[in-house]
């Protein structure tokens, strides 16, 4: 269930790093909410976004053989550094996760600064 969780997400988030968000993706199994920081939303269609969300989707099926090979423990987060933005995908369970988009050139906020500002909003068994 959605919820608005992309949302809260959001708040969050930019409650801590203002401005150095640029896009928040809520999904539970195959749907999904957005949140876009304004100056960004004619960049990124419906199409696009169901795209990156199919993509995530799927890379989470290598996550099993990952855990094995690197026998660090529970997968948890990726990390993608891309010229203008970093985005992280932080899987909360088999179906559930969130992706999020920050500014590149921005102070690089701490993985588990992150992580704490997901907590926040996460859903609870």
């Amino acid at each position: 269930m959605l919820d608005g969780m992309a949302d809260a997400i959001w708040a969050v988030l930019t409650e801590r790093f203002d401005e150095d968000v640029r896009i928040v993706t809520y999904y539970d199994g195959d749907i999904y909410e957005i949140r876009i920081r304004d100056d960004l939303q004619e960049r990124h269609s419906t199409t696009n976004n169901r795209a990156i969300v199919r993509n995530v989707m799927e890379e989470k099926l290598d996550v099993i053989e990952q855990e094995a090979i690197f026998d660090a423990g529970e997968f948890g987060c990726n990390v993608r550094v891309f010229e203008d933005a970093y985005v992280l995908h932080s899987q909360f369970d088999d179906r559930s996760g969130a992706i999020i988009s920050m500014e590149r050139e921005a102070n690089l906020p701490t993985i588990s600064a992150i992580e704490e500002a997901v907590e926040q909003v996460q859903p609870r068994e």
